[in-house]
């Protein structure tokens, strides 16, 4: 098991940082993320478009009112790459009851260990916190975003070290 912690900041880069989306439907934001992956060095569109469709089918990846991460293994992926999406109006992702305007995409190589678990736990952890969406839905620009994404990580998140000197003391 590794236990060294991965940042989702670390994952994502400001392509990947999709601001006031207008789709307003699971497919079109999927194909949209799917864009953003391909222009980003990540998997063609569809391949994304396909297995984060897939895996919805299982279950559905809302984790709070307004908040999801889909998440899905990719073939050929070397390493985990994540993008974040906001929507300009809130949609209806699974229930009539939650719409989504605020998610973590997170894709995986297909033969992934544990790692992404705890990655999709930080970025649960991100989005189930009030302070970070309200900062998240006045974000301008992607470099903005980019940087909340930091500082909430350095405030919120304990390293490595902290972790073994706390429990070795």
């Amino acid at each position: 098991m590794n236990d060294k912690i991965i940042y989702p900041s670390q994952l994502l880069v400001a392509g990947r940082v999709l601001l006031d989306v207008a789709s307003d439907n699971k497919k079109r934001i999927f194909e949209e993320v799917g864009l953003a992956f391909e222009n980003t060095d990540g998997p063609a569109r569809g391949l994304v478009f396909k297995h984060l469709l897939e895996r919805e089918r299982l279950g559905s990846t809302v984790i709070s009112d307004g908040v999801a991460v889909p998440h899905a293994r990719i073939t050929n992926l070397r390493q985990p790459l994540a993008a974040y999406l906001r929507v300009l109006n809130p949609f209806i992702f699974d229930s009539p009851d939650n719409p989504i305007r605020h998610m973590f995409i997170l894709l995986v190589p297909q033969r992934a260990d544990d790692t992404h678990l705890k990655i999709l736990s930080v970025m649960s952890r991100m989005l189930i916190d009030k302070e970070f969406i309200a900062a998240a839905e006045a974000c301008t620009d992607r470099a903005a975003f980019m940087n909340l994404m930091r500082d909430w990580e350095t405030k919120h998140i304990v390293t490595d070290s902290t972790q073994l000197a706390a429990t070795s003391g």
